[in-house]
């Protein structure tokens, strides 16, 4: 391969985006001539540095919403220097595609797209606001998007290609016991939400739900809630929900988990509250390990959870709804065994990552066909300025 890819992915979190595009640069046929600009010091980044993937080292930080309220013409130089920097990297290196796996990236590929580099946006957010749709539109040559739910946010224009991100489930461990590790009695039902703790992941709800059910079922129960607190302000708003209908001894906040398969393996059932929720990457996992999901249908998980794999939704905000599928499972093993089977056969035929890596490659080549030809005594040349760590 003579082609030269550049990803850019500028976000300090990471979560099921992250993780898509650490499976498809594991497996991908492109590797070999991939560079990927990442924010340093992020659990991200240092995944990529184990991976052998070159990681440009550069002035690169994340602007926050309350840096951009309060120093916005700061932001936007701070933006354009980084841009530049990139386009210089682009030009040294004949960088010929670039790939912002969110659309929150995009704004780093202007001045590489002002010079002819291709851009493939990655959709993978909410697209809330007029003007992401419009720089979605503009500034990309080709644009995928997560789930038709994302798609469609999109409006007309440009055709979008519906991929999902590769989902490649590692087998955990074993060394995690949650039972021992709480003190926890053998017979106790764990039930979990995974997610970072942010307003429109709502984990009220779970809370309220697990409220309902702890007055009502007399099994054991505990409740998990797995994910970093980005927003101490929402985090405090679920603390004072517990406080408020004394749950303190039957829930539990783990914070960050880098590798949250372990912890899932661990569940019984896990509940997904969320609203609007972009794919939910998160149920997939959950089905590939045979665990019973309940979600909210709302967003992507409409996608996923559907009929012929037992899916189980229940309208957004619908508590006692929620609650009650909840019992049957708690009531019913044969019922968890049953969507057990189905889910992993669900996962099995539709979210296979062999597949989906090769629908990502097959864009990417797309984008630089035209030049392979024109650029063929590029080979064996090296990322100047790119470090490969």
């Amino acid at each position: 391969m003579n082609d030269r890819f550049l990803i850019l992915h500028v976000t300090h979190l990471f979560g099921g985006a992250e993780k898509s595009l650490l499976d498809w640069l594991s497996e991908s046929s492109l590797r070999e001539d991939v560079a990927v600009v990442a924010l340093p010091g992020t659990v991200f980044y240092n995944r990529l540095r184990q991976t052998g993937i070159p990681v440009l080292d550069a002035n690169i930080h994340y602007s926050k919403k309350a840096d951009l309220k309060k120093y916005p013409w700061r932001c936007l130089k701070n933006l354009l220097v980084i841009s530049w920097t990139i386009k210089r990297v682009c030009r040294k290196n004949r960088i010929q595609a670039i790939y912002c796996h969110t659309h929150r990236s995009l704004p780093y590929a202007f001045f590489p797209k002002l010079t002819g580099v291709k851009v493939v946006t990655g959709c993978r957010d909410a697209i809330r606001t007029r003007w992401e749709r419009r720089m979605i539109r503009l500034m990309s040559d080709r644009i995928i998007a997560v789930s038709h739910y994302i798609s469609d946010q999109l409006g007309r224009g440009k055709p979008v290609e519906i991929i999902s991100g590769p989902i490649r489930i590692p087998e955990p461990s074993g060394n995690l016991s949650l039972r021992n590790a709480y003190y926890l009695p053998k017979e106790t039902v764990c039930v979990g939400t995974v997610g970072q703790l942010v307003p429109w992941k709502n984990q009220l709800d779970f809370i309220r739900m697990a409220a309902r059910l702890i007055r009502t079922e007399t099994v054991p129960l505990h409740f998990f809630l797995i994910g970093a607190s980005p927003d101490e302000k929402y985090k405090k708003m679920l603390t004072d929900e517990l406080d408020k209908n004394g749950l303190a001894d039957y829930v539990t906040f783990t914070g960050f988990v880098p590798d949250p398969e372990e912890w899932i393996t661990q569940m019984d059932i896990v509940v997904h509250t969320a609203i609007g929720e972009p794919f939910g990457r998160i149920l997939v996992e959950v089905m590939a390990t045979g665990r019973p999901v309940v979600a909210y249908a709302s967003g992507g998980p409409l996608e996923i959870l559907q009929p012929e794999n037992d899916g189980c939704l229940v309208p957004p905000h619908d508590l006692d709804a929620l609650a009650e599928i909840l019992r049957s499972f708690i009531a019913d093993p044969a019922l968890c065994e049953s969507v057990r089977e189905k889910g992993r056969a669900f996962v099995r035929k539709h979210y296979d990552p062999v597949k989906t890596v090769a629908r990502f490659d097959r864009v990417m080549r797309e984008m630089v066909e035209p030049f392979s030809e024109t650029n063929s005594d590029r080979s064996g040349r090296s990322l100047s300025l790119l470090k490969n760590h």
